[in-house]
């Protein structure tokens, strides 16, 4: 049911009524709203929340219960099934009223005592051993009735529940710490099935860890054939494992060879060993990591790679660090800044103030005990000159020209120029105006050349390298050629004083191999002339 069709339902029938809030960061403020409206149309009606955004811990749960005393009667902790069933069953015989003394034989609830207003906690809840049990909304015929189109990006699907891991910025493992429970194997086939008949584009397989286990590999295997059969779906979106790419290639294999998109990051959120200490964090081991960069990148599919700002033992330094990391093995990193989740084992009272965790609006991590306000900023702008300069491309063959040739850190160039934008935007205005709007202007005020001209003046000036030598010349007019520009019409074909593309395609051919960085045989300047053919513009950035 949609909200409306819920609140007319409650003016159409009378006495008590139970409504259900199944809380995520998205959906919360949105359920409290519901109730609200749904208490003033039937003012016998329960409320109960579950959901990860419903606070567990005693404390964040008395102040929820407290400040949503009007729409706020249960809170249920943890898998939600068989507590839930309970509930109900609890529930029944006193409805409107709450019988204290039978919710209080149910795992896993937090609520007031209706006589004496303190909060009530029954302990921890209980995991549901028997995953089969479930009835599954899509066998049964729950969402036949749903449109389609209704699934805007992907059905949703688990194969397995639980995380067998403890980062403390999240609160899948913390919820769900032990082995893990698996869905027949069946049974999520049949739930494909249900979603490829209906033509749905793209599932979401919502497991901790897809690929853990060698039976994920049958999982994709029926998928493909599912794909085969009825041309759908034809979009895979999953999270791999944490520290584990074992299976991964078999996996990957099976779907593309049926002919699906695959959306996947590793987040390995920090390279950083003090970092993964405070965060109960063990990486994949770098030799993993890199063999399945090589895997994905021989498919033709760039290895994506998550880290975030604002995690307990985290530094500037140690933020540069990573970054340099993912642009040294060419893995596309995604920074996001850290918020603490009402569960996890970082919203903690005693973590928070270990790690001195102050948090803002959306409780988004401001600051720790090794990362201050002007850090956090720093972190931010890093972020933004990384993903102009290299994601986007302006800079990326430059970039490691310099590195290569010039032993200049890309994360170093990096960081010299926030640094210049930030103390002194006006000594370079082109380079300034770029990197503040060509996020949502993919194009520069004067031309390309302008502004290239610009950045050889930025690498005489800060970082002592002769803009005119003939190499350097070669690489910016290769990087002119890469840009957007409107009217532009392809092929297009530059000649260069070196050979960039010879150069670049031998320093980067040990990241096809076994994924790890390797350098050219020698330096741009000691290759011959070569020209470099653009053949497109696939995101039609130079139309109109």
């Amino acid at each position: 049911e949609r909200p409306g069709e819920c609140l007319a339902e409650l003016v159409r029938r009378p006495g008590p009524a139970v409504l259900l809030c199944s809380n995520y960061l998205w959906s919360i403020d949105h359920n409290l709203e519901l109730a609200r409206r749904a208490k003033a149309l039937c003012p016998e009606l329960v409320v109960i929340h579950g959901g990860p955004s419903t606070p567990k811990y005693e404390g964040d749960a008395a102040r929820f219960l407290a400040e949503h005393r009007a729409v706020a009667d249960v809170l249920v902790q943890g898998e939600g099934e068989v507590a839930l069933c309970r509930v109900l069953e609890a529930l029944a015989p006193s409805l409107p009223a709450l019988d204290p003394a039978a919710l209080a034989a149910i795992p896993g609830l937090s609520f007031l005592d209706p006589e004496d207003g303190h909060l009530v906690r029954t302990g921890g809840p209980e995991r549901i051993a028997d995953l089969d049990v479930l009835a599954s909304p899509y066998l049964t015929g729950e969402f036949d009735d749903i449109d389609p189109a209704a699934f805007h990006f992907a059905v949703s699907i688990e194969t397995t529940r639980g995380c067998p891991y403890g980062c403390t910025f999240c609160d899948w493992g913390s919820a769900t710490l032990a082995r893990l429970r698996k869905f027949d194997v069946d049974r999520v086939l049949g739930e494909l099935t249900w979603a490829a008949r209906r033509g749905i584009a793209a599932v979401q397989l919502c497991d901790a860890n897809f690929g853990i286990t060698a039976r994920d590999i049958d999982v994709a295997h029926g998928l493909a054939e599912i794909g085969r059969a009825h041309g759908a779906p034809r979009i895979l979106a999953f999270t791999p494992p944490k520290n584990t790419t074992r299976h991964l290639s078999r996996i990957l294999d099976e779907v593309l060879d049926a002919g699906f998109l695959v959306s996947t990051a590793i987040s390995l959120q920090t390279t950083d060993e003090a970092t993964l200490a405070a965060v109960d964090r063990s990486n994949i081991a770098t030799e993993h990591y890199l063999a399945l960069a090589a895997d994905l990148r021989r498919r033709g599919l760039p290895l994506t790679g998550d880290l975030l700002i604002g995690l307990p033992g985290q530094t500037y330094e140690s933020y540069r660090a990573d970054l340099q990391f993912f642009l040294d093995h060419q893995i596309s990193p995604r920074s996001w800044s850290l918020r603490t989740l009402p569960n996890a084992p970082m919203n903690e009272p005693g973590y928070r103030e270990r790690f001195r965790i102050r948090t803002g609006p959306d409780n988004i991590v401001l600051s720790t005990s090794t990362m201050d306000e002007t850090d956090r900023r720093r972190m931010l702008a890093l972020r933004k000159v990384q993903v102009v300069a290299d994601q986007y491309g302006v800079l990326a063959h430059l970039l490691r020209f310099l590195q290569w040739d010039h032993g200049l850190a890309m994360a170093t160039v990096l960081d010299r120029l926030r640094a210049t934008l930030d103390e002194a935007p006006g000594r370079y205005p082109l380079v300034t105006w770029l990197f503040a709007h060509f996020d949502l202007h993919p194009t520069v005020p004067v031309g390309w050349g302008a502004f290239y001209a610009e950045v050889g003046r930025f690498l005489a000036d800060e970082l002592g390298v002769d803009r005119g030598a003939s190499d350097v010349g070669a690489v910016l007019a290769a990087q002119a050629a890469l840009m957007p520009l409107p009217g532009r019409s392809f092929p297009y074909e530059v000649a260069l004083a070196h050979d960039v593309v010879a150069y670049h395609r031998d320093a980067t051919a040990g990241l096809y191999e076994d994924g790890r960085a390797s350098t050219p045989p020698r330096p741009l300047a000691a290759y011959p002339p070569g020209h470099l053919v653009v053949t497109g513009d696939p995101l039609e950035l130079c139309r109109g």
